[in-house]
């Protein structure tokens, strides 16, 4: 190896290093904790890019349509994602969780972690009827937007049942600090904070959305999906990163609402209302479900 070329692989780590760091922080309030975890991400990088490298030559065509294959830097944000959960649940446990802000920007990162271990339809369901408040009908419209061929097989009731598995995966991580309610139209949604601190809030979705293209430019809102098949079919939409991304990133995710004539983002923000439990409340993953977590089913096949 020649010294341009481990200068050239030192940099790149500093720069993994920062980014790491940068997710790690929004998600705890001491540097220390914050610095281990991006140490420990980067340190297992080329481990999860030489396990993504093998599961991709033994992928057949029919799964690697719908499958997302991860370039370093997303690799690197669902590392720092998940190295992060240890030391929340430690902090957690010594009942440290007492800010809502911080309640809340953890349970953004583990639904956003959640969708980016499944795929673009997930997202949708995440970002759209748990992160805001858009109704069934108009998170189907997003999702038929980006993704128009994937969209057909798609009914309201695979919006409500990835829903109901998003909250039960939440319930299942914060126990009591929880709680769901009827949300009037036969479904159910954790009780809302009546006036969230949205800066916070994009501030991490913007860190743990996919970076590996830049944000998506006002011409993939505004090409006409009849040109999309008849000059590219699917190319343009094509990647899962791009729909992650379009969904996930405050800046793309607004202007996609906007090109859909819905309400921004801003207006939309319902992250749930933290309820402080005791350090009991917050119990390992596996244990059983509490009272609340057990009240989540699947919504009811009416109108959102």
């Amino acid at each position: 190896m020649t010294r341009s070329t481990k200068w050239s692989d030192a940099a790149k780590d500093e720069a993994h290093y920062d980014d790491a760091y940068k997710i790690a922080r929004v998600l705890h309030v001491d540097d220390e904790t914050a610095a281990r975890i991006a140490a420990k991400a980067v340190a297992k990088l080329p481990i999860a890019r030489r396990q993504q490298d093998r599961r991709f030559r033994y992928d057949t065509a029919d799964s690697a349509r719908t499958r997302s294959y991860a370039d370093d830097s997303l690799l690197l944000t669902k590392l720092a994602l998940t190295e992060s959960e240890f030391y929340e649940r430690d902090n957690e446990a010594g009942g440290g969780l007492s800010q809502a802000r911080l309640f809340q920007v953890r349970v953004v990162k583990h639904l956003i972690n959640a969708v980016l271990d499944r795929n673009s339809f997930y997202a949708a369901v995440a970002v759209g009827r748990i992160i805001h408040d858009y109704k069934t009908p108009e998170v189907m419209r997003l999702y038929d937007y980006i993704a128009p061929r994937r969209s057909t097989r798609k009914e309201t009731s695979h919006f409500r049942r990835a829903k109901a598995v998003l909250m039960k995966e939440l319930l299942d991580r914060f126990g009591a600090a929880l709680k769901v309610e009827f949300d009037g139209e036969g479904g159910k949604r954790f009780v809302r904070d009546p006036r969230p601190d949205s800066d916070p809030i994009f501030e991490a979705l913007g860190l743990f959305a996919p970076r590996r293209s830049a944000h998506l430019s006002s011409f993939y809102f505004e090409l006409p999906r009849r040109m999309e098949y008849e000059r590219r079919g699917e190319e343009i939409w094509n990647d899962e990163m791009n729909r992650l991304h379009a969904l996930i990133d405050p800046a793309c995710f607004r202007e996609l609402t906007t090109k859909l004539g819905l309400e921004a983002p801003s207006y939309r923000l319902t992250v749930p209302k933290f309820n402080e439990p005791s350090a009991h409340d917050l119990r390992p993953e596996g244990e059983p479900l509490t009272k609340s977590g057990q009240a989540v089913e699947t919504d009811k096949p009416t109108a959102s």
